[in-house]
């Protein structure tokens, strides 16, 4: 998580939390920390920055193709 800041690791649990509860996976909270880590190195090692909206679209994509798998 280079060059993050605080602001940016809360609103990544902010959007982690959120698809979590959208898509019913109830059984990832516990491992939140974990999967905020993964999409903030995601997005770093992609530069795509930290934005909401860039945080966003990748947490989507790990969600999408069920990243999170390889943690259960």
């Amino acid at each position: 998580m280079l060059y993050s800041n605080k602001d940016d690791i809360k609103n990544c649990k902010e959007i982690v939390r959120s698809e979590i509860k959208n898509r019913g996976l109830d059984q990832l909270n516990g491992i939140i920390e974990i999967i905020v880590e993964d999409i903030m190195n995601i997005t770093y090692a992609k530069g795509g920055g930290y934005s909401k909206d860039t945080l966003k679209s990748f947490a989507e994509v790990y969600f999408d193709e069920y990243m999170y798998s390889n943690l259960l």
